[in-house]
């Protein structure tokens, strides 16, 4: 782990050497957590965060704005003994529920990347770097089975199990997931789809928001060991033929710079 020299943590340091002597009982005394954004700052995808630090019901939180912390890190203090930290990145559409982020109902999930951590801390000073991992999944599907020159004129709806996250385990939280995937063109869908616990995910076919027939794409996730408590989630290409109601999934390396699709 990386060690960090600042003004601050100089100044801090000052400040608790004042207030707790080392002949003292120290269990009163806050740690001081410095976390260290620079990973996510020189990748240049985010800039804002949303972080938690602290004991449960005692902690820290709020949007941060990280590259006002870069090279020195973000000072916080923390209860003595057992900390839990997180940062998360892409949070836009969630809410903050206690120890969780929810996403707003009826909403797609914005691009979610979170880092979380917990220690046992009884050193004045303790150093963290942010470490995000991906907890989406871009689903792209592609309709097949249409006559020649026919457009695909049906909206697609996603239904699934979860539809939160624990900001200090990264674990999938129930509840209703529900949204309408984003047309890319005449037979192209895309839509993203937050950790789940298990492969209880449909496809419904709609018609003026009525639902017509229903596609379980669980299913062939399974079937293809699909891994939901990968630290990076995977990408997916569903390929959905409404006509014979069943897909077929190619599941894609979340980092792979090019998706090709062949039907």
């Amino acid at each position: 782990m990386k060690q960090y020299n600042s003004p601050i943590i100089s100044f801090l340091c000052l400040l608790l050497i004042s207030a707790c002597s080392v002949k003292e009982q120290r269990g009163g005394c806050p740690v001081y957590v410095n976390i260290n954004f620079d990973k996510v700052i020189e990748s240049g995808s985010y800039t804002n965060s949303f972080v938690n630090v602290g004991a449960v019901g005692e902690e820290f939180s709020g949007d941060v704005d990280i590259r006002q912390y870069e090279a020195v890190g973000l000072d916080v203090p923390a209860p003595r003994g057992i900390i839990y930290m997180s940062a998360a990145f892409g949070h836009e559409s969630f809410s903050c529920h206690g120890d969780s982020l929810v996403v707003k109902e009826g909403a797609e999930i914005s691009p979610l990347f979170l880092w979380a951590d917990k220690v046992l801390c009884h050193d004045d000073l303790y150093y963290a770097e942010a470490d995000p991992r991906k907890q989406y999944c871009k689903m792209n599907i592609v309709v097949v089975g249409l006559n020649p020159g026919e457009d695909f004129e049906y909206a697609l709806r996603l239904k699934a199990d979860c539809n939160a996250i624990s900001l200090y385990g990264a674990d999938a939280l129930e509840g209703n997931y529900t949204v309408i995937a984003k047309n890319k063109n005449a037979s192209g869908y895309e839509v993203l789809v937050p950790r789940q616990r298990e492969n209880n995910i449909v496809l419904e076919l709609l018609e003026d928001e009525v639902s017509v027939s229903l596609v379980d794409v669980g299913k062939e996730l399974d079937a293809n060991g699909y891994d939901w408590n990968k630290a990076d989630l995977d990408d997916v290409i569903v390929v959905v033929d409404f006509s014979r109601m069943r897909a077929s999934v190619e599941i894609i390396e979340w980092n792979q710079s090019k998706i090709e699709i062949t039907i």
